[in-house]
């Protein structure tokens, strides 16, 4: 005799006919959101700026982490200059873990072309619009004499970044 199990009877974790995202164990990945470009911007003043590169998800829960992978593909150009890369949330706030700023720093002399990975795990706290953006800071003192940094460089082809947010299960 066949047994038929549907989402009305017979197993309580299934409602409505389908697994919602409370069902799910911490740790389980919810939704997956990804965003990129290729648009070059560029620039060679100190200072804070946005690289073109960022990503927006909507948390389904208040508990839920958001797991943020950035990959920015640079290039560098100039004498000396110091440039640190960021995530900020949508408050324009520079994430942190354990008191350490989420940043990757660059010292070189030259030309360099190379992709900047970024990580880090937010808890937003809220089911709102949560975006995410990759930032750089050329460093006051810093110089990029004869030079610039572009992100989304172009010249050697198609230069494209991503971002990719993992909301997790808490």
């Amino acid at each position: 005799m066949a047994v038929t199990i549907s989402g009305d009877t017979g197993i309580s974790a299934v409602q409505a006919g389908a697994v919602e995202s409370g069902d799910l164990p911490a740790g389980s990945v919810i939704q997956v959101v990804e965003n990129s470009t290729s648009t070059e911007v560029s620039t060679n003043a100190s200072g804070t700026f946005d690289t073109g590169l960022s990503g927006a998800i909507t948390p389904t829960s208040v508990d839920s982490k958001i797991l943020i992978q950035a990959n920015s593909m640079i290039r560098l150009d100039g004498s000396d200059p110091r440039v640190e890369f960021f995530i900020t949330d949508s408050a324009d706030n520079i994430l942190r873990d354990f008191g350490r700023v989420v940043r990757h720093q660059i010292d070189f002399n030259g030309t360099l072309e190379t992709v900047i990975s970024l990580s880090h795990v937010d808890t937003p706290a809220t089911t709102s619009f949560v975006e995410y953006k990759v930032r750089a800071q050329i460093s006051s003192g810093s110089s990029l004499t004869g030079g610039a940094i572009t992100f989304q460089d172009n010249s050697q082809g198609t230069g494209t970044s991503t971002i990719t947010l993992m909301e997790i299960a808490g």
